[in-house]
């Protein structure tokens, strides 16, 4: 509970990830059918970029600052960058929306958002940044459980957005565990899970946790920065869909195409995209 996102606001992980959710969003809101979104990990909802925790870090510089100073063509990140622009109505990048901000900006008026943050003060902060909006809703409680608790929606779809901090070594474990609870609640909803490609053992037994499922529809995405992989290091973002729509795989290897022309720390950096096979 002490990890704190103001201090990785807008960094390039931020920016792959929430790209890829905007990628979700985007398709959802092309039907009428509302939807719901599960975010179990949600902050605070708002960051500072100049702020004394920002400060020490400075890791938007390279994440949503290279986007801001980009014009993008592809039409995720054009809408990735309006959103952010919604926030910053002076032409000056000064903050960054988290997660349940970026999807807030995507609901309709029939659709539902459902955020949980355990750190007290930021959950606090979180709802009351979002007490006027009625189809949002914020609970003081660990992520972990919330799919669970609140699942399935009564839109019938959506998406669960699992972004834990990956502060303990059993992140992954319990990540599994509230994706095998999502999915017995919501067997048809779209799954996007978060995670940082920095222990290569842990990343692969995850994906083996993953193969052990009776899931068809899993895909997993690899986004570095570097080159080359240095163990224990941040060398990239890591995302697994569980039921990804169709036609949005097709979409995700030119935008991230894109993003490596901005984000990448040392030229022609890899991505990886490539469905997760089973183990029978």
């Amino acid at each position: 509970m002490n990890y704190r996102h103001s201090y990785h606001a807008g960094n390039a992980c931020e920016v792959v990830k929430h790209s890829l959710l905007i990628a979700i969003l985007k398709h959802l809101r092309e039907k009428e059918k509302p939807f719901g979104v599960l975010d179990t990990h949600a902050g605070a909802g708002l960051y500072y970029l100049e702020s004394s925790e920002s400060a020490k870090t400075y890791e938007y510089e390279q994440g949503i600052k290279q986007l801001w100073k980009a014009l993008p063509d592809h039409p995720i990140l054009q809408a990735y960058l309006k959103t952010i622009q919604a926030f910053n109505s002076d032409g000056i990048l000064k903050y960054y929306p988290g997660s349940p901000l970026i999807i807030d900006r995507f609901l309709g008026e029939n659709d539902q958002l459902v955020c949980a943050e355990l750190h007290p003060e930021d959950g606090k902060g979180l709802k009351n940044i979002l007490k006027h909006q009625p189809q949002v809703s914020v609970h003081l409680q660990d992520g972990y459980l919330t799919p669970k608790a609140f699942l399935p929606f009564v839109q019938k779809r959506g998406v669960v957005f699992i972004d834990p901090p990956f502060e303990e070594k059993n992140e992954f474990d319990r990540m599994m565990r509230a994706l095998k609870d999502g999915l017995d609640k919501f067997p048809q909803g779209i799954f996007m899970l978060w995670y940082p490609l920095k222990n290569k053992t842990q990343v692969q037994d995850f994906y083996n946790m993953l193969g052990e499922l009776s899931i068809t529809n899993l895909l997993k995405t690899e986004f570095y920065f570097y080159r080359t992989v240095e163990e224990g290091r941040l060398n990239g973002s890591g995302m697994v869909f569980v039921n990804l729509p169709w036609g949005i795989q097709d979409k995700l290897d030119s935008l991230f195409r894109e993003l490596n022309s901005m984000l990448a720390f040392e030229a022609s950096s890899p991505w990886l995209i490539d469905e997760i096979k089973l183990n029978f």
